[in-house]
């Protein structure tokens, strides 16, 4: 156990201990044996397996109980260890979901005191605030405020992400006063605030005087009933992001405005395909119009001179000749993949190049890391963030360049790593294709939710935003789960 961790433990077992001298109801008695029960199960129950209906049942049954014994059961289910993710996860959610659902001032109380005292652990931050979120009081928006005027960038984003779903003039002034900082600083805090405030107001100022202004002319006798109800009903249009410069993107279609950002990629033996994508001949002849040969850092390639068209009529593609590919072996489907195509043409060559094109974006203060996975994975430089140095980037750069195709999508091994990395607040997840086991098995669609659970028991203490970007075939319902599950955004490549 880490010493964080022990705090942690520290902090929660003074706020959830029953008093000795209090019997426990039968409620809690009936749901912590269940708890005890399953913990030790190992394998995959379905949210409609009889036990797990029988545990959800027996969590709402302590939330309606609604006090602060209740409430401190509750609370220890949220960190309490499964052997299962589909049990531990629907234990902390069905938890969260119970305590949030809870009136009574005592067990808010117990609650608020909880993230009080914890307020300076990013974990048991993320773990509480939308929980002391969902209730409209000003109790909730002092303790909230307090995790905005943080210094810690994950402490700032759980409770604007708190203040977000209050809606209240309670910690307004809080963000108000915190959004010219952190708009300086840039990354995820910054995001978060801005829609917090949104969220609240219904306006989209850009500044933070912009916002000191309004806060001194019309906030202290502003009421939250006069926001109106949102879309087309705010006061203004939501905006794409809060960062006082445009933040760069990957394959033009994911703004990255996070600096603790960890790039996980596929490079399974599917990316070797090749397929005739026209924005990439676009690409290619503006460069070379523009005199500089190619518009594509770092990659060393050139445009394409292509003496055939793929769009006309009666064209023949040469069929794949890569040497792990099933379909070029014959002992699978027909690849995709067309060798008359230069390598550029390739998933593999798009996607280093659209990596190395965000990492050349970086500015100095972000930190990054990347990871490469197919059967195994592994990172770019250790297991730490690295600082976006001249010098870093150029051997950032490098690296994706000598990326290859190879072997299965072990999605769940590349997960596992970077949620050893410390510090991130975001990951960006590209894949072609669906989850495979280790032996390269894939795993059927009914298998989905597994992985899915086992990912969010992962992300359930540190609330990092998935993107996922899904290249031709990783358009799957696994990969659209995985960013919704996870606050993150979806992107499509074709």
């Amino acid at each position: 156990m880490t010493a964080r961790s022990l705090v942690v433990c520290c902090i929660l077992s003074l706020a959830l201990a029953p008093a000795p001298a209090q019997a426990k109801s039968k409620a809690v008695k009936r749901l912590q044996a269940l708890a005890q029960q399953l913990a030790g199960v190992r394998e995959f129950l379905p949210p409609d397996e009889p036990r797990m209906e029988a545990l959800a049942k027996a969590i709402e049954e302590v939330g309606a109980q609604d006090d602060a014994e209740a409430a401190k059961t509750l609370l220890a289910l949220l960190r309490f260890p499964c052997k299962s993710a589909s049990v531990e996860v629907v234990l902390s959610e069905g938890a969260a979901d119970a305590l949030a659902s809870m009136e009574s001032p005592a067990a808010h109380d117990v609650v608020r005191t909880a993230l009080r005292k914890g307020k300076k652990d990013p974990e048991t931050a993320a773990s509480l605030s939308e929980i002391v979120g969902a209730w409209p009081e000003p109790a909730s928006g002092k303790v909230l405020g307090e995790l905005v005027r943080s210094k810690n960038p994950a402490v700032v984003i759980a409770g604007a992400r708190g203040l977000a779903k209050l809606r209240q003039k309670e910690g307004l002034e809080d963000l108000v006063e915190a959004f010219g900082p952190w708009q300086e600083r840039g990354g995820e805090p910054i995001n978060a605030i801005g829609e917090a405030l949104y969220e609240i107001t219904g306006l989209a100022l850009r500044s933070g005087e912009d916002w000191k202004k309004w806060w001194r002319e019309s906030g202290k006798t502003w009421d939250p009933s006069q926001r109106k109800a949102s879309g087309d009903g705010a006061t203004s249009e939501r905006p794409k992001h809060f960062q006082k410069k445009t933040p760069p993107s990957m394959f033009e279609g994911l703004p990255v405005s996070s600096k603790k950002v960890i790039i996980i990629m596929d490079v399974s033996g599917s990316m070797h395909i090749r397929q005739y994508v026209r924005e990439e001949v676009e690409e290619a002849e503006r460069g070379a119009r523009e005199g500089t040969g190619t518009s594509l850092a770092g990659s060393g390639d050139r445009p394409p001179k292509l003496n055939f068209d793929p769009t006309k009529d009666g064209y023949k593609k040469k069929p794949c000749t890569f040497s792990q590919c099933p379909g070029a072996r014959g002992t699978g489907p027909e690849c995709p993949s067309d060798e008359n195509l230069p390598l550029w043409f390739s998933r593999m060559k798009r996607l280093s190049r659209a990596a190395q094109r965000l990492v050349d974006a970086f500015s100095p203060d972000t930190e990054f890391q990347m990871i490469a996975f197919s059967t195994e994975a592994r990172t770019w430089k250790g297991k730490k963030l690295v600082r976006a140095t001249a010098s870093n980037k150029e051997k950032a750069k490098k690296w994706l360049a000598g990326l290859q195709a190879g072997g299965f999508t072990n999605t769940m091994k590349a997960m596992e790593l970077a949620f050893t990395i410390p510090g991130a607040d975001t990951l960006i997840f590209v894949t072609d294709g669906a989850p495979t086991n280790p032996a390269g098995r894939p795993y059927p669609p009914e298998r989905w939710r597994e992985l899915l659970d086992k990912i969010k028991r992962l992300n359930k203490r540190k609330k990092w935003r998935i993107d996922v970007v899904a290249i031709a075939e990783g358009h799957t319902d696994f990969a659209t789960s995985l960013a919704e599950e996870n606050g993150g955004s979806y992107t499509v490549v074709d």
